[in-house]
């Protein structure tokens, strides 16, 4: 009702959600992997469990998708890859996977941006410290954009991503990886014959592919499942994830918001 309450308060352009995703590269989940075609076939332990890097995904509610922001551990930007990914994914180069005040404020003014027709926007996000920080706060009022933070543990109702992004991205990435792990050219191995880590234009490749293949579809229909960007009057209330029959809280949740509304709307007479 909160975020119900803020469409009917302010009209906004736009609606759109993000979320950080961390991707790693662990062992093949006792997989058994080895050179196509090889006789013998063995699990192995590849090492590369400590390569991660973080992956902001941003869309809005008529299933535009933006640029995917990567988090690297590199501190130099590597100017070839700067080249390479251009208009197809911005890579902060600020030597950490975590965000922070700064590199929010970098992902808001590459990736959010600012509005040409001045009007407002809406953007559905967690409450990440650097999400409520007094100078991400600042930035999104020169931007206009308003703030609506997902409380802890409501993720999983009412955070697009987390409900139906994450899961498909980080599979086709992990899809890519074993591929790769399985049989391609361009691995590379120690002087012991085990695999060095994927390049980072490689992973990156992988990201950019991966966002790529995830439908338009499944980004609208998740901020309906979300409860997002449903009509205010209640009539695609039974598009919410958590409140069908089988939804983890039912429809029993249905009832009770159209019940919450309607003495709301009385309220407001």
């Amino acid at each position: 009702m909160l975020l119900e309450n803020k469409r009917k308060e302010c009209s906004f352009s736009d609606i759109l959600a993000m979320d950080e995703t961390a991707v790693w590269f662990d062992d093949p989940g006792g997989r058994c992997i080895d050179t196509r075609g090889a006789k013998d076939v063995t699990v192995l332990t590849t090492g590369h469990e400590k390569m991660r890097i973080t992956v902001c995904l941003s869309a809005r509610s008529d299933g535009k998708k933006l640029l995917p922001y990567v988090l690297v551990k590199n501190k130099r930007p590597i100017v070839r890859l700067v080249q390479q990914f251009k208009g197809k994914l911005v890579i902060n180069w600020a030597g950490s996977v975590w965000m922070n005040d700064g590199t929010t404020e970098d992902y808001l003014r590459k990736i959010i941006g600012g509005n040409v027709f001045g009007s407002r926007r809406m953007l559905v996000w967690d409450t990440f410290g650097s999400h409520k920080s007094e100078s991400t706060a600042k930035v999104m009022r020169e931007l206009k954009v308003e703030p609506a933070y997902v409380p802890g543990g409501c993720t999983k109702f009412i955070q697009a991503p987390d409900l139906s992004w994450n899961k498909p991205f980080k599979e086709k990435v992990r899809h890519f990886y074993e591929i790769w792990m399985v049989n391609d050219d361009r691995r590379e191995f120690t002087s012991s014959g085990n695999p060095r880590p994927p390049t980072l234009d490689i992973v990156l490749d992988w990201v950019y592919r991966s966002w790529q293949d995830l439908s338009k579809d499944v980004i609208v229909n998740s901020f309906l499942a979300c409860g997002l960007s449903n009509p205010v009057d209640g009539s695609a209330d039974d598009k919410i994830a958590c409140f069908k029959p089988n939804g983890s809280i039912g429809e029993r949740g249905l009832i009770v918001l159209r019940e919450i509304r309607a003495r709301s709307d009385t309220d407001n007479k």
